[in-house]
């Protein structure tokens, strides 16, 4: 018995329409994200505003504090799911060194944005910014603690799906910049 050539490409052509349908449409999975930074010792150099790259003063503003340093922190996320995810960072908090000298009530601040998307297949990176820090004049090393919720879009409610929530504790080294020695 002699298999005819055409039949032989319609049999794969027809076995690879059935894959494709199957890899696009019935296998989809949801975001599988990670935080990629964790760990390590991370360098930031503590600038005025004016001293900040033009994307972040494009997206922070500034803000009238006592002490006029700002350090950025870089998060990498990412994701390896077939849909877009969602960081969603609730809380962020800055351990202070007790050399800082700062009072009860004045603290390291933190500003950033809440929602991050993360889109499939994909690494993207998004800024925490550090406000009111007190001039420095040696390597200083700061512990930043992040709670994050991972999760995604539901297809069918268009509402956020909390999948998971952890902890993460970034160390920072802030290196002092020409701004921080003329001063």
């Amino acid at each position: 018995m002699k298999i005819d050539l055409t039949i032989f490409i319609a049999f794969i052509a027809l076995f690879l329409s059935i894959l494709s349908i199957y890899l696009q449409y019935f296998r989809i999975k949801g975001p599988r994200m990670s935080l990629l930074n964790e760990e390590g010792d991370y360098k930031s150099v503590l600038r005025p505003y004016n001293g900040l790259p033009s994307l972040i003063r494009d997206n922070f503003p500034e803000y009238i504090e006592k002490y006029p340093g700002y350090a950025i922190v870089v998060l990498v996320f990412g994701n390896a799911g077939d849909r877009e995810g969602l960081a969603k960072i609730v809380n962020v908090a800055v351990k202070n060194p007790p050399f800082f000298d700062l009072k009860e009530n004045e603290s390291v601040k933190t500003s950033f944005y809440d929602y991050n998307m993360i889109p499939p297949y994909s690494i993207a990176s998004k800024y925490i910014l550090l406000r009111n820090i007190p001039v420095i004049v040696q390597e200083t090393k700061l512990t930043v603690t992040l709670e994050i919720e991972w999760g995604g879009v539901d297809p069918k409610k268009t509402t956020f799906v909390n999948n998971d929530k952890k902890n993460y504790e970034i160390k920072i080294s802030l290196v002092p910049s020409k701004f921080n020695k003329d001063n």
